[in-house]
């Protein structure tokens, strides 16, 4: 009589070990695609969550520049003619880097502004500046005898986190009246333009 011996397949050390060695790589196969998941996941929560704290940061923190006053002089004496602009800071840190434009045209003609301003490029929240565009020469006498000045006010600066920002003012003034009429006033997020959420200029 023939007797057949059936030994179990870890009874072999040989191939017991393979069978390890096979379970402990797939194992460890899982894990690593595990570990591969979750730290994608983590990278993208971690970027949403840098992204979110710095437009937080931005939306918080940024100057706020506004024209809330404009005022119209006419200096007989000297001969000249002078749109007084008040520029403040209503925002929670400086405007730095400020530039200040303006245009002014007399019945439609384009007319030559002196500007006359204070030496400063900042200005910190909740302050204010002067700035003075001036008419002399050939260009007092059209603005005097006009019907309408039409005045434009531009300015550029920027904020902690060098973003950039672009206030812009638009008004009519009738010399025969003395009376300034304010028609567009805005603040942009340069890029990203926005309605302006500021207050409105007034004018004398």
């Amino acid at each position: 009589m023939t007797v057949f011996l059936f030994q179990p397949w870890y009874s072999e050390p040989a191939t017991f070990a393979t069978a390890v060695i096979a379970v402990a790589t797939v194992v460890n196969t899982i894990a690593t695609i595990v570990y591969v998941i979750t730290t994608v996941r983590l990278w993208r929560e971690t970027k949403e969550n840098v992204t979110l704290t710095r437009e937080t940061f931005k939306n918080l923190f940024l100057p706020i520049v506004a024209v809330p006053l404009i005022t119209a002089v006419n200096n007989e004496e000297d001969k000249e003619f002078a749109f007084n602009v008040r520029i403040e800071n209503f925002g929670s840190v400086p405007a730095v880097e400020l530039q200040t434009s303006a245009k002014i045209r007399a019945d439609g003609i384009a007319l030559a502004p002196k500007k006359h301003e204070s030496d400063f490029l900042l200005i910190p929240p909740h302050s204010n500046i002067q700035t003075v565009f001036i008419l002399v020469g050939d260009d007092y006498q059209k603005a005097i005898k006009c019907g309408r000045l039409d005045f434009s006010f531009a300015a550029f600066y920027e904020g902690i986190a060098e973003n950039k920002y672009q206030y812009e003012y638009e008004g009519v003034y009738y010399p025969a009246s003395h009376h300034f009429e304010n028609t567009r006033a805005r603040n942009t997020n340069v890029g990203k333009p926005e309605q302006s959420r500021y207050p409105p200029s007034k004018s004398d």
